[in-house]
């Protein structure tokens, strides 16, 4: 009967044995939450599925849809109970991806092997948050900082782990980045775990993805894909920490595109364009806090 356990949040330095999970807090103070869409990974398998990861060890890495960041894990596979080595090597993962690192033989029913993994350096500007363990019979993964140990591979039997950290944009948290910035970097969106901008959900009722409203090139004056623009990149900056002064045109930008005719995304308005030049300073750093240094 396979089973789905998912570990607590560990924090840098924590020691968590395993157990059922609520979802974890990130040092933001914004909770991450690993199994929103928000946060979704490409390739995890679905361990309901018997036969899809048993004797194989993932290694996956939360993030957006759009990868470009990559982290290094160091994986070792010992035999069990000897302890003896049997494996061991570096997995490269790039955000929002899942990886088969590493597996053990199938045909030895009832030979066990033991696993950890540790995530290494981390990339400028990155923290660590927090590790998740899914895996499809009872045991005891044991988590001590960046690293997962007490992970079991046998024929029946695999383990996927989750690392999740957090991005805070360069100049520090209280400045601003341009819409430019976030057009750019779009597998940063979904970093905080809170669901403000999201590469695969519907902008408004625009009948397109955040995603597809960003790629729209807002030539020829076209006042809706202009503050949707700015309206996303404001909303990211106050989600990584910047001033929330801004906050009451980005609930004026709210009002426009939530009334506008479902289905469209073409307006000329003044009133659109006047909250866009208000996002837009903010966002290039003229008003509010300034802007970071990219």
């Amino acid at each position: 009967m396979f089973r789905r356990i998912r570990t607590s949040l560990v924090l840098a330095g924590g020691v968590v044995l395993a157990a059922c999970a609520d979802q974890p807090t990130a040092p933001s103070a914004r909770a991450v939450m690993p199994d929103a869409p928000s946060l979704a990974v490409v390739g995890k398998p679905d361990i309901s599925l018997p036969g899809l990861f048993e004797a194989q060890l993932w290694v996956c890495k939360e993030g957006g849809a759009d990868t470009g960041v990559n982290f290094s894990f160091d994986w070792v596979i010992t035999n069990f109970p000897s302890g003896s080595a049997y494996s061991n090597g570096t997995a490269t993962v790039a955000s929002g991806n899942c990886a088969n690192v590493a597996s053990v033989p199938t045909n030895t029913t009832g030979i066990r092997y033991r696993a950890s993994v540790e995530e290494m350096a981390l990339p400028v500007d990155w923290s660590f948050s927090s590790i998740a363990v899914d895996y499809n019979v009872i045991t005891t993964p044991l988590i001590v900082g960046q690293k997962v140990s007490n992970l079991f591979l046998t024929n029946d039997q695999g383990s996927i782990v989750t690392f999740t950290n957090v991005y805070t944009p360069p100049g520090g948290p209280s400045c601003t980045l341009t819409q430019g910035f976030w057009k750019n970097h779009q597998e940063l969106w979904d970093t905080n775990g809170e669901m403000v901008v999201w590469t695969g959900q519907t902008f408004f009722n625009s009948g397109k993805t955040y995603a597809q409203i960003f790629a729209l090139s807002a030539a020829g004056g076209n006042s809706y894909v202009k503050l949707a623009h700015q309206y996303m990149a404001a909303k990211l900056n106050v989600n990584f920490g910047s001033d929330p002064t801004i906050n009451a045109a980005i609930a004026q930008a709210e009002a426009l595109l939530s009334g506008h005719t479902a289905g469209s995304y073409y307006i000329k308005n003044a009133t659109w364009n006047t909250v866009a030049t208000t996002l837009d300073n903010y966002n290039n750093g003229l008003t509010g806090p300034g802007h970071c240094p990219e």
